[in-house]
């Protein structure tokens, strides 16, 4: 009943960040299903934090969201493909939770700014979210064949990946 629950809700909002109103959105609610995924995995199955260490210390959301990933075997290093996520604040070292819980930061913490908005990162780290939220249903659900991997961007049918960990 506890994981119906939590990948209903999941796929639900999985759903939701695909077909979003704004890129904002889409970034926001995907991060809220990685950390969603992150406590159902490593409080509830592996066990491997407490509630209290789930929710204390700074970056708690980058931690979570990294931890699960490397715990599942899925690359948490921001994919060549999106080099405008990867260039957007390079010097402070990020890879790819650092990344999405960085850009929905900002876009919920506004801060004034004289600088244009530049959508590139944004829609970057809305792509490597969904990735990543896509890689961890499928891994929950034991999954170890191919899929389809929405980073590469390959157009072409039957253009598919082993599953990172199945690798």
């Amino acid at each position: 009943p506890y994981w119906q629950r939590v990948l209903r809700l999941a796929v639900r909002y999985y759903f939701e960040t695909n077909a979003p109103s704004t890129v904002d959105l889409a970034v926001a609610l995907a991060q809220v299903v990685l950390e969603m995924l992150s406590y159902a995995w490593l409080v509830i199955e592996r066990k491997l934090r407490t509630e209290e260490e789930f929710d204390t210390g700074r970056h708690r959301a980058t931690r979570n969201i990294r931890d699960m990933l490397d715990d599942m075997g899925i690359p948490t290093a921001i994919p060549g493909k999106l080099p405008a996520l990867a260039a957007w604040r390079a010097d402070e070292g990020l890879d790819g939770p650092w990344a999405i819980v960085a850009v929905r930061n900002e876009l919920i913490h506004a801060r004034p700014s004289v600088d244009p908005v530049d959508y590139e990162p944004r829609i970057q780290a809305w792509t490597l979210a969904a990735w990543y939220v896509e890689l961890a249903i499928l891994h929950i659900c034991n999954y170890r064949g191919v899929y389809r991997d929405r980073v590469r961007g390959e157009p072409y049918v039957g253009a598919v990946d082993p599953v990172p960990w199945a690798v």
